[in-house]
């Protein structure tokens, strides 16, 4: 299982498991637990900008977050998007341990590239949940 949550949910972490930063930066928050950075997963800088001046749709957000993990993974990307991988496979992808928490900062309910993230996980028969 994956859990997601933002940086300031501590409650939507999991017990156990590492908490994976999937975003450009890390807020200096003092965890009983470290945070590690997956910088296969963040977005890039323009994208986030250009979607916080609203200068880009969510729907062109996914397009061009979908188009940078292509870039980065190559052709098991096509695999990860059709749902071929298997769980095992597509943490492994995704460089992801079971009851890892992703956490970028958006909270609950604002569109995130976690988002994203969670649905090709569960694509791939992973289970992802936020409490």
């Amino acid at each position: 299982m994956i859990h997601t949550a933002s940086f300031f949910e501590d409650w939507n972490w999991g017990k156990k498991g590492r908490l994976v930063s999937i975003a450009l930066t890390t807020p200096m928050l003092a965890p009983d637990r470290e945070i590690v950075t997956n910088e296969l997963l963040c977005p890039e800088w323009n994208l986030v900008n250009s979607y916080r001046a609203r200068l880009k749709t969510t729907g062109e957000y996914r397009k061009i977050y979908m188009k940078m993990l292509y870039s980065r993974i190559g052709g098991y990307m096509l695999d990860m998007e059709n749902g071929r991988l298997g769980g095992k496979n597509a943490l492994k992808l995704f460089e992801l341990e079971d009851e890892d928490t992703l956490l970028c900062w958006e909270n609950h309910g604002r569109f995130c590239h976690r988002i994203i993230v969670a649905e090709l996980l569960r694509k791939n028969g992973v289970e992802v949940a936020r409490k």
